[in-house]
């Protein structure tokens, strides 16, 4: 084996780990939904899903994001400071340069829209005084400078909901609340969803772009847009009021373009079933040619993950209370919040096997208590104490 693939932060697969990715229809067949660390197809991507613990500041005005768009790199820019910076050259009509992160070679037409999905999953404890709000707030400023502490903390409560997965499947699915397992297990879908299903664009790594879908995004941003210009023509600043108004340009293009790149609405009944098989089919075949990973055919997961989709997952040991309480993993309840007590950051488990290599994934352990009966807390009560013990910094 090479030392080249050992390398685990090459550009490729930190994108193919970090973000999600809404697809065109007609691309469905060149997706591996067996194989997570194989990567996406730049060319296929309508849109990139980014949480919003995963969006760091435009790196060029240093702000949040406004309009946001991607590099093949997966550095996150301003619609309007990433086009200012291809403008101001000397070759205003060139459409190559260097990222201005990592200087890896980008082009306009490179550039992907994003959508951040923002993080509400994660909650502080209300006692917690302002002065541990507002060192709190500065440890998330760090972590979102340096990616290495986890997104939760004890002291927090997260609200978690139950999925479930085939083994073979990179699809993830949110449970009903309202449904039965027999019913649920029925309904599991092995193709690549449509971003309009619901629970799909916080939970899946593959959606299936719409015609209606896009033309909301772009409408969204062409209003992002209207604002900033008038804004810069408020401050009589024309440099940016002229950047902003060829943005709003573009998107207006790009909008209109929608009615040819999606001439044929492929979400809608018209694709025969006997086409959306050969392409699902073809993708299995392929994907499963080489696999990389080992892993049981048509065996069902349930496990719990953070509601808004960041990667915080239930400790191995709560796992072990719910599963005396309840018996079958599809019996674990289907939404709670709970309060953490403490976290650590682990390899992939084989229940959510369906995540890329070099996920920066947190096991919190937390209080079950109203959840498990209270002889289920007693039996792992000595189990709990070492484990928290464990978490003490050594004195």
């Amino acid at each position: 084996m090479s030392s080249q693939s050992l390398i685990p932060h090459k550009r490729d697969a930190f994108v193919n780990a970090n973000y999600r990715f809404l697809i065109h229809p007609d691309s469905r067949d060149t997706v591996d939904v067996v194989n997570p660390d194989t990567n996406v197809d730049w060319d296929n991507v309508e849109q990139v899903v980014v949480s919003a613990a995963n969006c760091s500041n435009c790196p060029v005005c240093l702000s949040t994001p406004s309009v946001p768009r991607m590099a093949k790199c997966g550095h996150i820019f301003c619609l309007a400071c990433i086009s200012q910076f291809f403008t101001v050259q000397a070759n205003p009509y060139r459409t190559e340069r260097g990222c201005p992160i990592c200087m890896k070679h980008i082009e306009r037409c490179d550039l992907r829209c994003v959508r951040i999905i923002d993080c509400f999953a994660i909650k502080s404890d209300k006692k917690m005084s302002s002065d541990d709000d507002e060192s709190d707030q500065e440890d998330k400023q760090d972590d979102e400078q340096t990616d290495e502490e986890p997104s939760v903390k004890p002291g927090q409560t997260v609200d978690f909901c139950l999925l479930h997965r085939k083994s073979d499947y990179v699809f993830v699915q949110p449970v009903p609340e309202d449904s039965t397992n027999t019913s649920f297990r029925s309904n599991i879908s092995k193709k690549i969803p449509f971003v309009s299903t619901k629970g799909v664009l916080e939970f899946s790594r593959y959606m299936l772009a719409t015609r209606k879908h896009m033309e909301a995004e772009f409408e969204r941003e062409q209003s992002t847009l209207e604002i900033e210009a008038i804004e810069s023509l408020t401050l009589k600043d024309a440099n940016q009021l002229g950047t902003v108004t060829k943005c709003i340009q573009e998107i207006e293009t790009s909008n209109e373009g929608l009615s040819q790149r999606y001439s044929t609405d492929s979400n809608s009944t018209s694709m025969s079933l006997a086409k959306t098989r050969a392409s699902w089919a073809a993708g299995y075949r392929r994907a499963t040619a080489n696999p990389t990973r080992p892993a049981g055919v048509g065996q069902d997961y349930y496990f719990h993950q953070a509601v808004d989709g960041q990667y915080v997952y239930l400790n191995s040991l709560n796992i072990r209370m719910l599963r005396h309480e309840f018996g079958d993993y599809c019996n674990f309840p289907k939404r709670f919040s709970l309060f953490v007590l403490y976290t650590e950051e682990a390899t992939i488990t084989p229940y959510i096997a369906h995540l890329p290599l070099y996920c920066n994934i947190t096991f919190a352990l937390v209080d079950l208590s109203g959840v498990v009966s209270e002889p289920t807390l007693k039996r792992f009560e000595n189990d709990m104490a070492q484990r928290l013990d464990k978490s003490k910094p050594e004195p």
